[in-house]
């Protein structure tokens, strides 16, 4: 692998030399604010992505304040980034591969297209927080001059100034190290998000249709994931939520999107004393306003878990397959709960395989975490809560 990665450095900087003649690309130099009317960020990846690129996206607002920020993202972000004040436009557009999935692209006509379009925009910088092979040519193609960004491909010489990866770094710093290469600061590393006031109202008319009052303690379990290798079993939250109820007037809800309808239900369908259910019934804002009512969170490493802690509430995350050195929530009142195994990965890995949606047979670093760990986890939580009112 070393040999491999050197080979591909050194035909890299062949290749960024021979560019450097034939597109006469610019030696890279500090960008200048006043000479910057419009910025395009490229976030293709998940939600969770999204949310630890805020820090980043915030920073450059700031450095920016009058500029006309567009974001392209793709539509299953779309819902949370449309209530960020922080962004002018959004860009929507689906058809792309990104490297952490098995989906595919479009053809190379609708990438061309959708070249030509941003082209028109006429940018005048661009931030590829993606840096997959497809948001590195749909960017050269259209012709932005100022491209600044990462790339876990070996791509990131195509830039005019590339981000090294550093091994073990969490992605809200390799999102900021982007952000810091056109000489933005960025002062605040949490994570954010916007509740809208409707949603609010949505979520605390559901809350007050199932009778759930201030006075009750609220555990919010999101049993779902972007992959189910990352998912606890559903035995596992069904005992979970079986002994959590054992406390007076503690109320769960089990919330998700509509992929995570079927585990919900099979997770209640094994429970002696039914929860309330939320999965599949709320948008991601309306879900966002419901996890801000909740005294704990329970989930994994997905989107809604930062989501949580970007509102900072009381967090109790399962890692299996994934590096918590990478993406777990920085908040102090944030617990992860992981098992380090054999093939769990190292500290220069993200996952636990090269491809993060390989189908693990038994997942068995999940399996390793009893039921009694993460009940431990949430009742020290609330007895903190209840001693400090």
């Amino acid at each position: 692998m070393a040999l491999l990665k050197n080979i591909v450095n050194f035909v890299g900087s062949l290749m960024k030399k021979l560019l450097k003649v034939i597109f006469f690309l610019k030696k890279a130099e500090a960008v200048s604010p006043e000479h910057i009317h419009s910025i395009v960020i490229i976030c293709l990846h998940y939600l969770g992505d999204f949310m630890f690129a805020t820090p980043a996206i915030k920073a450059i607002r700031k450095k920016y304040p009058k500029t006309h920020i567009a974001i392209w993202i793709k539509s299953r972000t779309a819902q949370i980034v449309k209530d960020c004040s922080f962004v002018d436009e959004i860009i929507v557009f689906d058809e792309v591969c990104t490297d952490r999935t098995k989906e595919k692209g479009s053809s190379w006509r609708k990438r061309l297209a959708f070249s030509r379009k941003l082209k028109l925009k006429n940018f005048d910088l661009l931030v590829d927080l993606s840096g997959v092979f497809d948001s590195i040519l749909i960017g050269i193609l259209s012709g932005i001059k100022n491209r600044y960004g990462f790339s876990s491909q070996g791509l990131g010489f195509l830039f005019q100034k590339d981000v090294k990866i550093r091994k073990g770094q969490h992605l809200v710093e390799r999102y900021n190290a982007v952000a810091q290469t056109l000489g933005v600061k960025v002062e605040n590393s949490r994570l954010s998000i916007e509740l809208k006031k409707d949603n609010e109202i949505f979520a605390r008319e559901f809350l007050n249709e199932n009778l759930i009052g201030n006075e009750n303690p609220l555990v919010c379990i999101h049993p779902g994931a972007g992959w189910k290798g990352k998912t606890w079993p559903i035995e596992s939250f069904s005992e979970l939520a079986d002994n959590i109820t054992i406390d007076n007037n503690v109320k769960i809800v089990i919330c998700g999107g509509e992929n995570d309808v079927a585990v919900a239900q099979a997770i209640i369908g094994r429970m002696s004393k039914k929860p309330i259910m939320a999965a599949g019934r709320f948008s991601l804002g309306q879900l966002a306003a419901l996890i801000n009512r909740c005294d704990v969170y329970v989930g994994h490493d997905s989107g809604p878990t930062y989501i949580a802690e970007a509102l900072g509430r009381p967090l109790v995350v399962l890692f299996g397959p994934t590096n918590p050195l990478y993406s777990a929530p920085r908040t102090e009142n944030s617990v992860v709960i992981s098992r380090k195994l054999s093939c769990s990965p190292r500290a220069n890995m993200q996952n636990c395989h090269n491809r993060a949606s390989y189908p693990c047979r038994n997942r068995k670093c999940l399996r390793k975490i009893s039921v009694e760990d993460v009940l431990t986890e949430i009742r020290k939580i609330l007895n903190d809560s209840n001693q400090e009112g």
